[in-house]
């Protein structure tokens, strides 16, 4: 089976509530210099209306799909959900704290290597995108960077107070004034001022 249309693979990640973290969705496109709005999910009917075969596309392709699939909530339900037959949602299953610890596992080890072939791959991405699918508006950069942070500790009569702050290439800034968003913990990934990052040697909890 051959492609019908040149196309390409683009990414969001929106907050999903009930796993209290961001999770990925695949979307198709024609192949466009720019790209305005997503309005194909990349299901398994849409690749094939595309003309597209699944397993003749280049591995980091299949693998960052595959990675979508596992992380969306109804697999996850699904995945976890058979040990407690009276679970209806997610939330239930999360009142047992083995299978809380399970999902977190699970949500870490396929979060990781999605931001990992974002990266590498330089595939388009957007944050929280919205019901109109405008993708321009939420767009996010990609390029490889990554925040260092600094932390300056002042002593004083009332004791000591510290102050972080991140380093991009040359700059340094306070988050407290950047809007930042926190995508996972460890290894830490950052979306701040709707830039793609990973923080340097440090848990984003602390």
């Amino acid at each position: 089976m051959q492609p019908t249309k040149p196309f390409q693979f683009c990414f969001d990640i929106s907050f999903e509530k009930n796993l209290n973290t961001y999770i990925p969705t695949a979307y198709i496109v024609e192949n466009t210099i720019e790209i305005k709005y997503l309005d194909k999910k990349a299901t398994k009917g849409v690749l094939e209306s595309f003309g597209i075969d699944f397993e003749s596309l280049d591995p980091n392709s299949k693998k960052i799909l595959t990675i979508c699939e596992s992380l969306k909530p109804e697999f996850i339900f699904k995945k976890f959900g058979a040990k407690i037959k009276s679970a209806k949602t997610i939330a239930d299953l999360q009142k047992d704290s083995k299978i809380d610890f399970a999902i977190r596992q699970h949500l870490q080890i396929h979060l990781s290597p999605f931001y990992d072939l974002i990266v590498k791959e330089q595939f388009p991405l957007s944050l929280n995108l919205s019901p109109e699918k405008d993708f321009y508006r939420s767009r996010v950069n990609i390029d490889s960077l990554d925040f260092e942070p600094q932390i300056q500790f002042e002593k004083h009569a009332e004791g000591i107070t510290y102050t972080l702050s991140l380093k991009e290439n040359e700059t340094t800034f306070l988050p407290m004034n950047a809007t930042v968003d926190i995508l996972l913990d460890e290894p830490g990934w950052l979306i701040i001022d709707k830039k793609l990052g990973r923080l340097k040697e440090l848990n984003t909890k602390n």
